[in-house]
């Protein structure tokens, strides 16, 4: 981003001479003026997070002064000033100057170091260049302080971060830290400038720019520069100045490195993660500098007292409470209050006391500013995310309480409450009391006296004890380290300082990183308010601040530069040197002071003084004349016939005619005059604009003349040229011209014409007429690229153009003279080709007066098939005009599209027929549910009798989820994707130029791509400085609408459509609704409307009167303080506006239209219904996502139905490609929903998420179909039961049974969304802990687990940690899951008896995303293992023990549990043998190579309590199949119930024993002990099909996971 600061600068064109120190001052000025042109007069430097300049006062520095690096000290005649890391340097008449950050002694300029020429600050060191050698003092660890004594007559010296680079004889010379290489320069040619960076290095030299050193962002990596002249290092990018002007490379995390507009750049400065440059401007700042700018502190007289919150402040007057700063959440947006006694600011609300009591606003995700019923309030006080007060039953808190910070203890007698961040304090009867969070000791209080007051702050608390002032808790920057003070009066404990008022004045201890504990001169201070980076008192002058103003610092001060000292500066001054002049208000470089004709360009003197500049003056040095109209050499006052029309001058006065026009006498012949009109429709054309050029009035200078065709289409000039003239035409494309009037067929057509083929069809469209010859029109038409012939690039032309791709041309007309002669009278045919398309294309050239009359025939090119259908009312020309035409001038009529005496006629394809719906998209703007009438939440409603039509014929959604804010829920419907994986999760955010946008879904779809596509009302995803093209680059054919986030006035507001912007004085939603109806109404293929209403949203308004049906005076007042039934107006007006749109459709049309009406996020807080929801918009609560949604029309066989399936907004993108004839079901995060408009419950989607940013603070929230979590960027976590609280009005307890497994559940399901790529392609940047983990996704495509997952467990026998890690990653075709085999349980419990200790592995398996079946089955086997969980475990199921009575170590049945079993045919089944193989109770044990592994169940990674269709998805097979949990959801018996093995006992016994048969009862002991029977649910290799996917279950019974494969076990499970 960038921002120019309010200085100003002068950059003077170096055409006035060389600039050898890059002040913008010609050194041949300089060296007029007494200046040193070798001292640069102007300079800035950026440093680590401050800034310094030199101007004409002196030396200024801005920014970061934690350590006074930007307080400067007095300097006399400062020349050169250098901003380092926390340190600052000058050069003045006396040497060197540092100041600032010293531990290293960066700021201790040696003694008799001589006479400085340059300083260079770096980090932590200094670097100065005298005149014979470079001294460096400071940070050494390196040798960055110690120059080499190698250095030969140094010229210049850069001081890096641990590194140093000089200029002397030799070239360039570095020295310090060289880990990236940063002090081995490469070879240099006579290098001129050098800069040092964090890591890197470069220099200029005869070649160009080169870099060294670590080149991680490519910050060491240059572009082609031109002539560079200056070069910049920073932190992790480089900028230099070259012919083109600023350019930066490397990295441009913060912006960096996208360099701004500048004006005549001089020097270019690289800081930490900012770049500055010096321009004609002033200095112009890029990066991460703040956007806040300064705020605005009320100068109203006698304020009573003031308060600070986060970045807002409030100020108490007599009769009112003023606020500035922040207002993101309302907090400083102060309602009338009457009589206001008390203001009290908390982290983003604000509450006060007037006589109606307690009234809070701002931000009240947590209820902070809905104030409970208070019985006679006297004190308030506002905190973190809570409020308390006192009133006549004691201290009452509301808001968050997650620390406990609301539960006040029991008081006597409170006399004053404080509420800190996350604690309070009061003062009672007998003493103070504190609650809340106690991590700092901040509500641990100590032994006091006599306290008589008390202030909570952010981690600490202050109070007055007994006339001392004591302070506790957090003390990291001595906030609470109390100095001597005399007789404290008040005390402000703020963010990490505190401020007191005692007899001294104001005294301020603490953090002082911004200044605000540097406190400025006070008059008799009253009243005091630390707040988090700044401070403000009341005293007898008023209201004073200091500290931070809510930027990051590096906003600068206001500058002098005014080099000729005439008061003028920067672009005041347009002549910076000369003190004689600053303005030029014509800009002809000649001042105002000096120029006789200052706002005429074109003249500057007037040399006979006759009123007539020079240039103009026929005459100049003679007064007495000035024209001679007719060039016959004498003055106009002398000449008797001044035109040299042969009529004299005193006749065409009295005959009424011009003396000074040629033409303009009677008889003389009218303007050029003719009519346009379209070639194929031959209708004559509107608003054309003509354009007559006289060719011998342009050599000398003249003006054209321009005339508007009339309403019937004609045209005729008044101004008349002789001779030779040039005619030519433009149309402005129209809205309807934006539309499908260019279609693929026509790119066809043109390809057909390409190679040879006759486009056009038989006229009537039956037969037996001939087709049409090729007119030379369409030629034209065709002929996109103007190279004078047809080829496939034109085709493809004109295809861009049909989909608007942001590279196809602009749609346009062209006019050609209606007399060329396209025809060959010897051929009877057309001599245009595909190869020769020749036409007037520069014009109509004739000769006035012989010619006066010009008709032209209008062409829009890409329209080969001549398509473009008149407006209503249009003239049209009769078929006898074109006989008589031809008559006259010889051709055929073939040419107009007229074949045989009859017009061609035109046919058109009515979308209505179409198998494929249309699709009409209806977004509301901040409608929730509680402002909704089809769900009756509300007692008050809107009356929407067209909505509750649409939602009694098709569907109401009740669990609908979208973001909370308009942009974030734009981008999610318009990508198919949540805000973490599209990077839009805030209001600010602007969607990225590489999207896929459900537009361009569409039209890359080969079922699709004949959609129409348009978007039509408020755009919003573009940001701040949205360019009026954005829509059409994101893939939109056709915009109309507002392009930002909100307009200002409903009926004055901006109208864009496609790119072109005009101002729209018709009510909005009319607006909006006109220009659907017109769009709908142009197409002819199925279509995809896009129609985002601006409504609701604010501002606040009463709508016309015909739309709604309430009584509302529409008073500002009224409006202001009762907005909800203005806004419930709005929607009653866009009700009306709906069922217009839906009357003006056509029957057939209408009922081939699918109709999805959705809310883009909840109420705003202004104007929700308390009663139902506490917050609305901004905030992931209930009352903030969940929206209207209902969808109707084709299709939708359900009626007047409810459906509470999840949905998610992201879904609306699949749901409308669905709809579109693709037959894809999920795209992105998006999930279709096309199956719920003809079933019930058959939603696709587990769980809901949204994510939202607020004010740089993160919160997310996930809910399954009962319970929902929010998580805070902190990590506080709350859970509600919607099914029991579905306004959440209360949290979920946090010592409950249940909360731990199910927040733990939603936690990870959320972590997984959040730290996977919804591509599938990608692992995420972080890794997800899966300790104890209890999954719940059942999908069985392995790239949906993408990501880094870890875990800690503990071998507890052992009492040994470790610390598992699986990674999951995809292509298009498999996963790779790379694993340690570490469990994500703890393991080798005390029923353990592993034979070897567990040890990490290194393992990677491969996954078939798409499995298949194989011709037969594979059994298991011993070298190989059987699958992999999801924690990152194997599965080896069959055991090496079997029956073998020789074995060395049996028991007494003959088994042994390590024998030569591979093919025995009686192995023992691990499970249910006795000692278990030593598993432990997760059927696990330990193989000799140290491999934990699973032989059964693993009672990990589910639960329970299954939830959607059954248990998660556990791990995958060898073959690649998934493995579930054990439950699934039975639809006959409506519940959750466990899978069946179709295995059971065999009856009977084994036989006798011998030794090749243990003999006895079947018992399950072996696996041959079992059979497969078909008697449960699964096949014989325990897997079934399921919701339309195959998987393998975990079963109770054997074979407990599988028992053979299905399909074909991949070669990476081989061991």
């Amino acid at each position: 981003m960038r921002f120019v600061f309010c200085i100003n600068l002068i950059v003077v064109s170096l055409a006035l001479g060389a600039d050898v120190d890059f002040d913008g001052l010609p050194d041949n000025w300089e060296q007029d003026n007494g200046r040193d042109p070798l001292i640069a007069d102007y300079q800035i430097s950026a440093g680590t997070y401050h800034t310094c300049a030199l101007d004409d006062e002196g030396a200024v520095c801005w920014g970061f002064n934690q350590y006074g690096q930007a307080t400067v000290p007095t300097l006399v005649e400062a020349k050169q000033i250098s901003a380092g890391g926390g340190h600052s340097c000058a050069i003045d008449q006396n040497g060197a100057n540092c100041w600032g950050y010293n531990e290293y002694g960066q700021t201790n300029v040696p003694n008799n170091i001589g006479n400085i020429i340059e300083i260079s600050t770096g980090f932590d060191h200094t670097c100065a260049l005298t005149q014979n050698r470079v001294r460096c003092w400071g940070y050494n660890e390196y040798g960055q302080s110690r120059p080499p004594s190698s250095l030969t007559a140094p010229v210049s010296v850069s001081s890096g971060f641990d590194h140093t680079c000089a200029i002397d004889d030799s070239g360039v010379v570095c020295w310090g830290y060289n880990g990236y290489g940063q002090t081995d320069p490469p070879r240099l040619i006579e290098p001129v400038r050098i800069a040092a960076g964090f890591n890197h290095s470069c220099a200029i030299d005869n070649f160009g720019v080169k870099c060294w050193g670590d080149d991680q962002y490519g910050q060491s990596t240059p572009p082609s520069l031109l002539r560079p002249v200056q070069i910049a290092t920073g932190f992790e990018h480089s900028c230099a100045i070259d012919d083109t002007g600023v350019v930066c490379w490397g990295s441009d995390t913060f912006g960096q490195s996208s360099v701004p507009e500048l004006a005549n750049p001089v020097q270019v400065e690289a800081g930490f993660d900012y770049s500055c440059a010096l321009d004609s401007i002033g200095v112009v700042c890029w990066g991460d500098v703040d956007d806040g700018g300064t705020t605005s502190i009320p100068t109203i007289d006698n304020p009573q007292a003031v308060s600070l919150g986060f970045e807002h402040s409030c100020a108490l007057y007599r009769s009112t409470i003023v606020c500035w700063g922040d207002d993101n959440s309302g907090q400083s947006s102060a309602p009338a209050l009457t009589n206001p006694k008390v203001v009290s600011n908390g982290f983003e609300h604000t509450c006060a006391i007037d006589d109606t009591g307690v009234v809070c606003w701002g931000y009240d995700e947590f209820g902070q500013s809905s104030v409970p019923d208070l019985d006679r309030a006297e004190s308030i006080s506002a905190g973190g995310d809570h409020t308390c007060a006192i009133d006549d039953t004691g201290v009452v808190c509301w808001g968050l309480n997650e620390s406990g910070q609301s539960s006040p203890p029991p008081l006597s007698e409170p006399s004053q409450v404080s509420a800190g961040f996350d604690h309070s304090c009061a003062l009672d009867a007998s003493g103070i009391y504190c609650w809340g969070d106690n991590q700092y000791g901040q509500a641990s209080v100590p032994l006091l006296v006599s306290p008589t007051y008390v202030d909570s702050g952010f981690n600490h608390t202050c109070a007055i004890d007994s006339g001392i002032v004591k302070c506790w808790g957090d003390s990291q920057f001595g906030q609470t380290s109390v100095p001597q003070l005399s007789g404290p009066k008040q005390v402000s404990a703020g963010y990490d300082h505190s401020c007191a008022i005692d007899d001294t004045g104001v005294v301020c201890w603490g953090d002082n990183q911004y200044g605000q504990s540097s406190v400025v001169e006070l008059n008799n201070p009253s009243d005091v308010s630390a707040g988090f980076y700044n401070t403000c008192v009341v005293d007898d002058d008023g209201l004073k601040c200091w500290g931070s103003d809510y930027s990051d610092g590096l906003i600068a001060p206001s500058l002098v530069i005014d080099p000729d000292g005439d008061n003028y500066q920067g672009i005041e001054d347009e002549f910076p040197l000369d003190a004689s002049e600053w303005l030029d208000s014509d800009q002809d470089g000649v001042g105002d002071n000096s120029d006789a004709f200052p706002d005429d360009a074109a003249e500057t003197l007037d040399s006979d003084d006759d009123g007539i500049g020079d240039n103009s003056d026929f005459l100049p040095f003679d007064d007495s004349e000035s024209v001679d109209t007719d060039d016959d050499g004498i003055g106009d006052n002398q000449d008797p016939d001044d035109d040299n029309d042969n009529v004299s001058d005193l006749q065409e006065v009295a005959d009424g005619t011009n003396p000074l026009d040629p033409f303009d006498c009677i008889g003389c012949p009218r303007g050029v005059s003719g009519l346009g009109y379209h070639w194929a429709s031959h209708s004559l054309l509107k608003s054309v604009t003509y354009k007559l050029e006289g060719m011998r009035a342009i050599a000398d200078g003249v003006e054209t003349a321009t005339a508007l065709g009339s309403e019937e289409g004609n045209f005729l000039f008044e101004s008349k040229y002789g001779g030779t003239n040039r005619l030519t035409a433009s149309k402005i494309i129209s809205e309807s011209e934006f539309g499908s009037v260019i279609s693929s067929a026509d790119a066809l057509a043109a390809l057909k014409i390409a190679v040879g083929i006759n486009p056009n069809s038989d006229p009537d469209g039956s037969g037996p007429l001939e087709r049409l010859p090729v007119s030379p029109y369409q030629f034209i038409a065709a002929d996109i690229n103007g190279d004078g012939r047809i080829t496939s690039a034109d085709a493809l032309a004109i295809l861009k153009m049909a989909v608007n791709l942001s590279s196809a041309e602009q749609r346009r007309w062209v006019f050609v003279s209606e007399d060329f002669d396209f025809w060959d009278e010897a051929d009877e045919s057309f001599v245009t080709k595909q190869s020769d398309v020749s036409w007037d294309r520069d014009g109509i050239i004739f000769e006035y007066p012989a010619v006066t009359t010009r008709n032209l025939v209008g062409v829009l090119m890409g329209d080969v098939n001549g398509s473009w259908d008149p407006p209503a009312g249009s003239s049209i020309l009769e078929e006898s005009y074109f006989n008589t035409l031809i008559d006259k001038q010889g051709g055929s009529l073939d040419q107009w599209g007229i074949n045989d005496g009859s017009s061609s006629n035109s046919s058109s394809n009515d979308s209505s027929t179409s198998s494929q719906p249309n699709i009409l998209l209806i977004i509301s703007d901040d409608q929730g549910i509680d402002a909704s009438a089809q769900y009756s939440l509300s007692s008050d409603l809107p009356v929407t009798p067209r909505l509750n039509q649409l939602a009694a014929e098709g569907i109401i959604f009740d669990n609908a989820w979208a973001t909370p804010a308009c942009t974030t829920t734009r981008a999610a419907i318009i990508t198919g994707k949540y805000g973490i994986n599209s990077g839009v999760i805030s209001n600010e955010d602007v969607i990225a130029d590489n999207e896929i946008t459900i537009q361009s879904y569409l039209s890359d779809a080969e079922n699709s791509s004949n959609y129409g596509l348009a978007i039509i009302g408020k755009w919003g995803l573009g940001g701040g400085n949205v360019s009026n093209d954005h829509p059409l680059l994101m893939g939109v054919e056709y915009f109309a609408g507002s392009l930002r986030r909100a307009i200002s006035n409903y009926f004055q507001w901006d109208l864009t459509i496609n790119g072109v912007t005009t101002r729209s004085e018709i009510y909005n939603t009319t607006k909006l609704t006109d220009l659907a109806i017109d769009w709908i109404d142009s197409q002819e293929e199925p279509w995809f409307l896009w129609l985002a209403y601006t409504a609701p949203h604010d501002p606040y308004h009463l709508p016309p009167s015909k739309l709604h049906g309430r009584e509302l005076s529409g008073e500002a007042s009224d409006i202001t303080t009762n907005p909800r039934p203005y806004y419930l107006a709005s929607i009653e007006a866009m009700d009306s506006e709906i069922g217009r749109l839906m009357d003006s459709i056509g029957s057939a049309t209408l009922e081939n239209t699918v109709i999805i009406y959705v809310g883009d996020n909840g109420t705003p807080n202004n104007v929700i219904d308390r009663a139902v929801f506490s917050n609305g918009k901004s905030s992931v609560s209930e009352g903030g996502i969940r929206v209207p949604l209902i969808v109707s029309g084709a299709g939708v066989s359900r009626q007047d139905s409810r459906e509470d399936s999840l949905i998610n907004v992201t879904d609306i993108f699949a749901t409308v490609s669905e709809l579109a004839g693709n037959d894809v079901t999920k795209i992105f995060d998006s999930i279709s929903f096309l199956n719920l408009l003809k079933s019930v419950n058959v939603g696709g989607r587990g769980y809901n998420y949204v994510d939202f940013e607020r004010n740089g603070v993160l919160r997310w929230t996930i809910r399954d179909d009962r319970y929902k979590l929010i998580v805070n960027a902190n990590g506080n976590q709350r859970l509600y039961d919607l099914l029991v609280d579905p306004y959440e009005r209360s949290a979920l307890d946090r010592s409950s049974d249940r909360y731990s497994q199910i927040a733990s559940r939603l936690l990870l399901e959320g972590n997984l969304i959040r730290g996977s790529d919804s591509t599938g392609s990608n692992p995420g940047d972080f890794e997800i802990n899966i300790t104890d983990a209890v999954l719940s996704k059942r999908s069985a495509d392995c790239a949906d687990y993408v990501n880094n997952y870890r875990s800690g467990v503990r071998d507890i026998k052992r009492v040994l940690d470790f610390e598992g890690n699986i990674e999951i990653t995809a292509d298009e075709v498999s996963c790779l899951m790379t694993s340690n085999n570490i469990p994500n349980h703890d393991f080798n419990d005390s029923t353990a008896r592993f034979a070897t200790n567990t040890s990490e592995q290194s393992r990677t398996f491969s996954i078939n995303r798409n499995p298949t079946f194989a011709n037969q089955t594979s059994a298991l086997g011993q070298r190989r293992y059987d699958g992999i969980t999801l924690g990152g475990v194997v599965f080896d199921l069959q055991s090496n023990g079997c029956y073998q009575p020789d074995a060395n170590r049996t028991d007494a049945d003959g088994n042994t549990e390590n024998g030569q079993c591979a093919n025995s045919a009686w192995k023992l089944n691990p499970l249910e043998y006795s000692t278990k193989f030593g598993a432990d109770l997760h059927n696990a044990h330990v193989q000799p190579d140290g491999t934990y592994h699973y032989h059964g169940n693993p009672k990990t990674l589910f639960d329970d309590a299954p939830s959607g269709d059954g248990s998660p998805v556990i791990g995958f097979a060898a073959d690649s199949f998934p493995i579930y949990g054990p439950y699934i959801y039975d639809d006959s018996s409506g519940d959750y119930r466990k899978v069946v093995s179709g295995y059971t006992v065999k009856p009977g016994a084994r036989g006798a024993r011998t030794d090749t048969n243990p003999g006895g009862d079947y018992n399950g002991v072996y696996e041959a002990d079992w059979e497969w029977t078909d008697a449960g649910d699964l096949d014989e290799c325990n897997g079934m099909t399921y919701k339309g996917h195959y998987g393998y279950y975990v079963t109770d019974e054997f074979p407990y996971i599988l028992n053979c494969f299905k399909g074909r076990p991949d070669n990476s499970f081989m061991k």
